[in-house]
């Protein structure tokens, strides 16, 4: 796959991602306040553990298989006809669970079974739907759809308050999310990529995903910290941490951006000139990041006061535990994006195993003695600890890669 058919260059796609997704944290940070602001702190974090529910489940249902079908894609080992019969094939098969599971939840009682199976079937049809664009890398358009979800998301929050003494925050952004994939097929549309075409076969789109899909999974029960968090304590100590976690990820947008800009490049065996001096000149943004996480932990009590009010003063702690926490998932993105792009998935799949240990078992041990700061502290040794290994993992695949003369962005 040559370069023009990436579309613009490596730099300009992260900068344009960049731009998207700043807009993106804004957005989040003004939904998710204004949300705190007008319900009870019992109702946001019953809502919140929804919300994260729904994400953990699509990214264990996923299994590495949007991750696997980019990265190969990219590197041109898979065609497009067999990644649209994995779309299909996955599809049939999301769907067919949730009819499953539906009655279930009925049975044992859980009232949000409906909203729940709904956010995941959209997160999941999105999630692989982007696939032909990101291998184009043409990732702003990814940031693009985001922006809309969270407008759209945003407008019906405004509207809904003037309705509800609780904004039902879940169903609002599953009409985000519907909002979110329709712009996505607009554009698949101008771009004039076929996302399916039928054929008499099917294909398992979970083949030769087992370590991608194990890291996922890994992925996704470090989301589930505030479910754990919650069932251990109660739904207000959650909602201190959900205050303040759910908008705090969007620190990392700057690693984000670029570790998805580098996918399609560092996927193939080799890079051009071009391509490396773009990935060089993107670095500038991750330094940006860990800037932006050390002042939103000198000035948390400030920040906590302006967007969510006096009643969540006691997340201000939390947040800047978060934010320092932030520098090394800055480091860590894109250290395992380029790891699993190389195909080192034990590797990283055995770090992101001791980081999540780890934040589990805090949070198991301490949340009597320090409640939500438990999972605060737990992400934060986590993300330490998988940064510091993953820097080992890299260091010595580039010492093996410069023996076998194998030229890598980060030479």
């Amino acid at each position: 796959m040559k370069l023009k058919s990436f579309g613009d260059s490596v730099f300009r796609q992260t900068n344009q991602t960049i731009l998207y997704s700043i807009l993106n944290t804004v957005l989040s940070i003004l939904f998710f306040g204004i949300a705190a602001r007008n319900s009870t702190v019992t109702f946001f974090g019953s809502q919140i553990v929804l919300i994260s529910a729904a994400g953990a489940l699509s990214g264990m249902l996923d299994f590495g298989s949007t991750f696997y079908h980019l990265r190969e894609m990219s590197a041109s080992r898979l065609s497009a006809l067999q990644v649209s019969d994995a779309f299909i094939t996955r599809t049939i098969c999301i769907a067919f669970s949730s009819l499953i599971l539906f009655p279930v939840g009925i049975i044992i009682g859980y009232r949000n079974t409906l909203i729940l199976l709904f956010l995941v079937n959209l997160q999941m049809l999105l999630q692989f739907m982007t696939i032909p664009i990101r291998a184009r890398g043409n990732t702003s358009i990814l940031a693009q759809s985001l922006m809309v979800e969270r407008l759209f998301s945003l407008v019906i929050l405004l509207i809904t308050i003037k309705l509800f003494s609780n904004p039902p925050i879940g169903i609002i952004i599953a009409f985000g999310c519907c909002a979110s994939i329709s712009f996505i097929i607009i554009r698949i549309w101008r771009l004039h990529i076929r996302l399916v075409k039928f054929t008499r076969s099917l294909h398992n789109p979970w083949k030769n995903v087992l370590l991608l899909g194990s890291t996922q999974i890994l992925s996704q029960i470090q989301q589930l910290d505030l479910n754990l968090l919650a069932s251990l304590t109660s739904n207000a100590v959650a909602a201190q941490y959900a205050a303040v976690s759910r908008w705090t990820s969007s620190i990392g947008v700057f690693s984000d951006a670029f570790s998805q800009s580098i996918v399609p490049v560092v996927s193939r065996a080799n890079m051009s000139d071009t391509e490396r001096r773009g990935v060089k000149k993107s670095l500038f943004w991750l330094y940006v990041s860990i800037c932006s996480s050390i002042m939103i932990a000198v000035f948390s009590e400030k920040i906590v006061l302006i967007i969510l009010g006096s009643k969540y003063v006691d997340s201000a702690g939390i947040l800047r535990v978060l934010a320092i926490a932030g520098i090394a998932t800055t480091i860590t993105q894109p250290m395992s994006t380029y790891l699993l792009s190389k195909g080192l998935n034990t590797k990283v799949f055995a770090t992101l195993s001791l980081g999540v240990m780890i934040q589990i078992v805090m949070i198991c041990i301490y949340h009597k003695e320090f409640g939500a700061y438990s999972a605060a502290f737990g992400y934060f040794l986590g993300q330490a600890t998988a940064a510091t290994l993953l820097a080992v993992h890299l260091i010595n695949y580039r010492n093996f890669s410069k023996n076998r003369n194998v030229v890598n962005f980060e030479d």
